[in-house]
C-alpha cells in the first residue's frame, strides 16, 4: 500500500511514458528555442540544456546597475516584417503584442549640418510603396533616385539580374556607379546592419536576398519591428512559460563538455558530471563551441567551423539629462556610427532623461580603442548633429562589445555553412550560421531551429 501511494505521489516525467520520444537540445538561444517549440507534442519530451543561468544565447540584456540605471541590450535589435519565422515564433509564445510595427517603412537620417532627411514609404502595394517614398524624399537627388530604383529592381526576382563577376557589395556599388550620398545613407548602413559586414566583404547576393523579400513581396514585409522592452524581458520569459507548461525541461548551468556516441546512441556529459541521453540531439550552439566536443575528428575537419570567422558589434549607451530628438531611431551618415536608437521612446520609459544607444556594426577592428575613446566619439557626434543646450550633461555611459555577434558570410565561407543534418543520423545542427540562405540574423536562427526540428520529426517518424 505504501509503495502504491509513493508511486502515485511521484511526479511522472513525460519521457517515462512508454513509446514517448526524447529530444535533447543544447543551446538556449533563438535557434534552440525555435526547435524546442516546434518539437513539443504529446509524443515528444524535449529537454533544453543551457550552459549559463539564463536563456538567450547571444541575445541578452544587462540588468540596471548603480553605474547605469537602465537595462542594456547587447546590441539594439531591429527586425523587419519579412522575418516570418521569427514573428511566427513570437506568436507561439503570445508575445506579438510586445512588438511595435512601423508601418509603412520610414528611414530618417541626421546629417552633419544638423538637417534631417526622411525616406517615407506610402501604403501602396510593394514595390510602389518604396518608389513613392523615393520620389518624395529630399534625401536624394533625382539622379540618385533613378540609380536606386534601377539598382534595386535587379533584386525583384530570382535569378537576380547581376553580372557573374560581381561578388561583394562594394563590387556592385562600383558597377552601378552609386554616388557617395546613396552609399552613406542607404547602401552602407543597410549592408552593415543586415549582414554585419562592411561592403568590401559582404556578398551582394546575400544583401539581395533580404532586399528581394523586404521590398518586392508585400508592403508588410518592409515594416520595421521594434521591441517594446529589452529583448530578454520579452521573448525568453514568455518562451519559458509556454515551454514548461507543455512539460518541457530546462537544465541551467550545464555546459556540455563531452559527447559520447556508440551504436547509434549518444550520451552528453556536463561540467557538473550529469549525463543526458535521448533519441535525437540538436546542437544549437555557435560553431566554435562544437570544436570542444570529441565527436569525430574527420567530420569536424570537413565542416571547418573555425573558418566561418566572427564579426562584432559595438554600442555606446548614454543617458542624457534631457531629450535631443524624438524619433525611434536615426541614421548617422558620415560618422563612426551607423544608427542611434532612442530607447526612452522604444521601451516606453517615462522620464525626463533620454536613453540613447549608438551602434557600430562590423566593428571587429575597433577593439584597440578604449571605452573612453568611443564615449568621446559618441559625444562629438551628438553635439555636432543636434541642437543641444549648453547645460546638457551625459549622466551615465557604457560601452558594450559583442565580439562574436555573427559569423562572416563571404564568398569563401558560403560553401562552409552546413545543413542541419550531420554524418550521425540522430544528431542535427541549428544556428544562424547553418545553411538557411539568410544572413546571420534572428530570422536565420529561428529558421534554422525550425529546419532542424523538421529533420528530427522525419528521423523519429513523428508528426
Amino acid at each position: 500500500m505504501l509503495a502504491l501511494e509513493a508511486l502515485a505521489s511521484r511526479k511522472i516525467i513525460p519521457s517515462e511514458v512508454i513509446g514517448m520520444k526524447k529530444v535533447i537540445i543544447v543551446g538556449g538561444g533563438f535557434a534552440g528555442a525555435s526547435a524546442a517549440l516546434e518539437l513539443q507534442s504529446p509524443n515528444v519530451q524535449v529537454e533544453l540544456i543551457e550552459s549559463r543561468g539564463m536563456l538567450g544565447g547571444r541575445f541578452y540584456s544587462f540588468p540596471p546597475t548603480q553605474n547605469f540605471p537602465f537595462p542594456i541590450d547587447n546590441g539594439p535589435h531591429l527586425m523587419m516584417g519579412c522575418y516570418h519565422e521569427t514573428l511566427r515564433l513570437f506568436k507561439k509564445i503570445n508575445a506579438l503584442s510586445q512588438l511595435t510595427m512601423m508601418h509603412p517603412l520610414q528611414l530618417s537620417w541626421v546629417l552633419p549640418n544638423q538637417q534631417k532627411q526622411v525616406l517615407h514609404c506610402s501604403n501602396l502595394p510593394a514595390p510602389f510603396h518604396l518608389l513613392f517614398g523615393l520620389w518624395n524624399s529630399k534625401a536624394f537627388t533625382w539622379k540618385d533616385k533613378m540609380n536606386l530604383v534601377q539598382s534595386l529592381h535587379r533584386f525583384k526576382k530570382k535569378p537576380f539580374s547581376l553580372p557573374t563577376h560581381l561578388v561583394t557589395v562594394e563590387d556592385f556599388l562600383s558597377y552601378i556607379k552609386a554616388s557617395p550620398n546613396t552609399q552613406e545613407l542607404f547602401w552602407n548602413p543597410l549592408c552593415k546592419s543586415i549582414l554585419n559586414l562592411p561592403p568590401q566583404v559582404a556578398l551582394i547576393r546575400s544583401l539581395g536576398e533580404v532586399f528581394s523579400q523586404a521590398f518586392f513581396q508585400s508592403i508588410m514585409d518592409s515594416r520595421l519591428v521594434f521591441f517594446s522592452k529589452p529583448l530578454s524581458e520579452i521573448f525568453f520569459p514568455n518562451f519559458k512559460k509556454i515551454f514548461e507548461s507543455n512539460h518541457g525541461l530546462i537544465h541551467y548551468h550545464e555546459g556540455i563538455q563531452e559527447i559520447k556516441i556508440q551504436n547509434k546512441t549518444f550520451e552528453l556529459i556536463s561540467k557538473n558530471q550529469k549525463c543526458f541521453s535521448g533519441d535525437a540531439l540538436i546542437l544549437a550552439i555557435p560553431p566554435y563551441s562544437i570544436h570542444r566536443f570529441s565527436l569525430n575528428a574527420e567530420w569536424i575537419r570537413t565542416l571547418n567551423f573555425e573558418s566561418l570567422g566572427k564579426s562584432s558589434i559595438m554600442s555606446v549607451h548614454l543617458v542624457l539629462s534631457q531629450a535631443i530628438f524624438h524619433e525611434p531611431f536615426l541614421g548617422l551618415p558620415y560618422s563612426p556610427f551607423d544608427w542611434i536608437f532612442n530607447q526612452t521612446q522604444n521601451w516606453n520609459y517615462q522620464t525626463q532623461e533620454q536613453y540613447l544607444s549608438l551602434v557600430r556594426s562590423a566593428s571587429s577592428q575597433d577593439t584597440l580603442n578604449s571605452d573612453a575613446f568611443w564615449i568621446q566619439e559618441a559625444e562629438k557626434v551628438l553635439r555636432s548633429r543636434f541642437k543641444i543646450n549648453p547645460d546638457l550633461k551625459i549622466l551615465y555611459s557604457k560601452v558594450t562589445r559583442e565580439m562574436a555577434a555573427t559569423f562572416v558570410w563571404n564568398q569563401t565561407n558560403d560553401a562552409l555553412r552546413p545543413s542541419s543534418e550531420t554524418s550521425f543520423q540522430n544528431i542535427f545542427l541549428a544556428g544562424d550560421w547553418t545553411q538557411t540562405h539568410l544572413p546571420a540574423t534572428i530570422e536565420s536562427a529561428c529558421l534554422s531551429g525550425y529546419l532542424a526540428a523538421s529533420k528530427v520529426k522525419t528521423f523519429l517518424n513523428i508528426n
